[in-house]
């Protein structure tokens, strides 16, 4: 009997288990015994570390069970004779790829003054080798390249605007807060990290329609040329 969602562990991983796990109606015989030890070695994959990572994520962003299902289609699809037992590394370069597909799509629905504040995150973390950032910062990125081009068919974002935009970020999780160190600073001063590997966000860039010229040279420029 496929044991209850979220039971004896935490909500995410209980519906990765019960997602993954086999049920042979009375669970008699040898394939009884074959559906038991395919659940435990489920039950054990569900324990790995990353992989407990990358489901909170999955859980986070959709707490849907269908979506799981469909996240692990390709994995399950893949096993064979061969490979008769779902892996770490398997599971994680399916969730990894989906996540990967599924911001890139957030990404594309960006205004020109979010992608605008992704440029600059993505800057700065080239220019100090990955260290987090704060709101402050990224906007003064964003000003700098602003005050050194005469953009005249638009103006700059108040700094209001800026971090609006800024918080949409963070719901749509390409931003993410780092630590707890900062939570106690003013919001435009708590440390935060850019969810996109750097290639999404020249991938972005390069198909964004109606992008200021000015701003698709910024974004692909060396960051050395860029510096404040």
């Amino acid at each position: 009997k496929r044991r209850r969602v979220g039971e004896g562990k935490g909500r995410e991983r209980g519906i990765a288990s019960a997602s993954a796990s086999a049920s042979n109606g009375n669970g008699n015989g040898n394939g009884g015994f074959e559906v038991a030890a395919w659940n435990a070695h489920v039950d054990a994959l569900v324990e790995v570390e990353e992989l407990r990572r990358l489901f909170r994520l999955v859980f986070d962003r959709h707490r849907s069970v269908r979506t799981l299902h469909r996240l692990l289609f390709p994995a399950v699809c893949g096993l064979s004779s061969e490979r008769p037992r779902l892996t770490a590394e398997a599971l994680k370069a399916v969730l990894e790829s989906q996540s990967k597909d599924a911001k890139g799509l957030v990404v594309a629905g960006l205004s020109v003054s979010e992608l605008c504040l992704v440029i600059s995150m993505h800057k700065l973390e080239e220019r100090y080798e990955q260290e987090p950032f704060n709101f402050a910062m990224v906007y003064a990125e964003w000003q700098s390249f602003w005050k050194q081009h005469s953009l005249m068919t638009s103006q700059l974002a108040s700094k209001e605007a800026a971090f609006k935009a800024f918080e949409r970020l963070q719901r749509l999780e390409l931003v993410a807060a780092v630590g707890a160190a900062s939570c106690g600073a003013p919001r435009e001063f708590q440390l935060a990290k850019l969810m996109l590997e750097p290639e999404q966000v020249l991938d972005a860039v390069s198909r964004f329609r109606r992008l200021p010229e000015a701003i698709r040279k910024w974004a692909l420029a060396d960051v050395s040329l860029n510096t404040t």
